[in-house]
């Protein structure tokens, strides 16, 4: 078996699904409609106008943008293909971070910017989250489409990394309760934005969730519930198996390893069979 070429082939032609155009919409309303909400304030001083301002503008972005995602042919996998796509979950933050800078340093700036940021920010990464999502698992569909697949397991991340997840866990669960009490007890300034900590320990509860990787003539498909990503041949340069994981390196020095749980690997030496003819490298 000889390593594939990586597969470049040009961008599906179908148009994007309805629940994809819906979905980008609402995170193209999140970003544009407080905004617009915002530029209004400053001669309507009405808030019951600007409430209803605000969900006529929100229903126009979100249709008028889901329905220009659904006539793009290609949209969603030429947008999951690129990491740059996961700059759609910063931007929510940047505006926020922005809207301070301007209340510290700006001059007569209205009063509404602060809770708009806010929601900007909320319901941009809550919209903008499953928008890459759904990108970037539309894009590896399109690319794995037909491929030949030459090994599959499902694991979860090896032991050690496991314990360190589940203890980063509890340590932002309870720097957040902190938080949250000393905001109830004393009204703690710092503890304002408490909630925030959940941020940072979110992302590690897939620790103990398999994951189910595919081994093709396409990449490495890596599946979790709801959620497909592929990688080219030309992201990975090798393999290695140690006595409690297997793991897959990348080039990049920036993307994380794909480390398994070895014991979970069923069918090992098929699978380091067919790394070996697809990377071109033996365990190390």
């Amino acid at each position: 078996m000889t390593r594939p070429e990586a597969v470049s082939g040009s961008p599906t032609v179908a148009r994007p699904d309805p629940q994809y155009a819906f979905v980008g919409g609402l995170y193209l309303a999140a970003l544009l409609t407080p905004a617009a909400i915002l530029v209004a304030s400053i001669v309507v001083q009405n808030a019951a106008a600007l409430y209803v301002g605000f969900l006529g503008v929100w229903a126009a972005v979100t249709v008028l943008a889901g329905w220009g995602i659904s006539r793009t042919r290609g949209f969603a996998v030429r947008l999951g293909r690129s990491d740059a796509s996961w700059l759609f979950v910063v931007v929510p933050f940047v505006v926020f971070g922005g809207a301070f800078v301007t209340l510290g340093f700006g001059e007569r700036v209205p009063r509404t910017v602060v809770p708009l940021a806010m929601v900007t920010m909320i319901t941009g990464v809550l919209f903008g989250l499953p928008f890459v999502v759904m990108s970037r698992t539309r894009h590896a569909d399109d690319a794995s489409a037909g491929a030949t697949e030459f090994a599959r397991w499902e694991a979860r991340w090896p032991p050690r990394w496991r314990r360190l997840a589940v203890g980063a866990m509890l340590l932002g669960l309870a720097s957040a309760l902190v938080a949250v009490v000393a905001q109830v007890v004393s009204r703690a300034g710092w503890a304002d934005s408490a909630y925030l900590i959940a941020f940072l320990w979110t992302p590690l509860a897939s620790a103990a969730t398999p994951r189910t990787f595919r081994v093709t003539d396409a990449g490495v498909v890596v599946e979790r519930p709801l959620h497909r990503r592929l990688l080219p041949w030309d992201a990975f340069e090798g393999y290695s198996v140690t006595d409690d994981a297997l793991v897959l390196v990348p080039t990049a020095w920036w993307r994380p390893k794909l480390r398994s749980d070895r014991a979970d690997v069923e069918g090992l030496d098929a699978v380091v069979s067919a790394l070996d003819g697809t990377l071109g490298s033996g365990p190390s």
